[in-house]
């Protein structure tokens, strides 16, 4: 599919273009009426399964209203942009690779987040980044995000300890972290938000 352009979609509430062949996506028009006027209306955007080999665009983040932002499979290059953290409204953040052509990525991710996971919206609940090429250590920050549910960071090439701050993750139901080059133990502090916490976990 040639490249998408959205000039005139400010009462869209939800934009989905999984399972195509997009090769580029000129979401400026269609996200801000200008440049201090965003659009507040779009909470859905899925952008999976495609074939973008380019950026995110920095207008993708500037949708305060988004709840859900699925960007997997798409062959996404470069960083997130920072102004991620601008997304107050954000719950479900998805970013996975397929096993056999995973996104680069790395802790400071080719999408780097590492700097701006501790200050993502404290609601979020669902964060998958699996299947990637994450290297380095879980950061600390994640604790900072305790409203997560689901923790998915599996397939990667992680390493070190699991940071004992994710025990802050109070509402913690599900922490996937298999198939990664973890060591240590699991933190104590893991069972302290949930009786029935099914972490999925191999640690060396």
């Amino acid at each position: 599919m040639s490249p998408v352009r959205w000039w005139i979609c400010e009462e869209v509430g939800q934009l989905i273009l999984r399972g195509n062949e997009v090769e580029e996506l000129k979401l400026q028009a269609c996200l801000t009426k200008s440049a201090m006027d965003p659009v507040s209306s779009v909470a859905v955007i899925d952008l999976s399964d495609n074939v973008f080999n380019s950026k995110l665009p920095n207008s993708l983040f500037n949708v305060s209203s988004l709840v859900y932002v699925d960007v997997s499979r798409s062959h996404i290059k470069g960083q997130i942009p920072s102004t991620i953290v601008r997304l107050r409204n954000l719950k479900f953040l998805i970013c996975q690779g397929p096993i056999a052509n995973p996104i680069k990525l790395s802790f400071p991710l080719s999408i780097d987040l590492r700097p701006y996971i501790g200050k993502l919206t404290e609601y979020l609940n669902f964060l998958s980044l699996a299947g990637n090429q994450l290297t380095g250590e879980i950061p600390a920050s994640i604790g900072g995000l305790q409203g997560l549910k689901i923790i998915d960071l599996s397939r990667n090439n992680l390493s070190g300890r699991i940071p004992s701050s994710i025990g802050r993750c109070y509402w913690l139901e599900v922490l996937d972290l298999q198939n990664n080059n973890l060591s240590g133990v699991i933190p104590e502090s893991l069972g302290a938000g949930s009786a029935t916490l099914p972490w999925n976990t191999t640690p060396q």
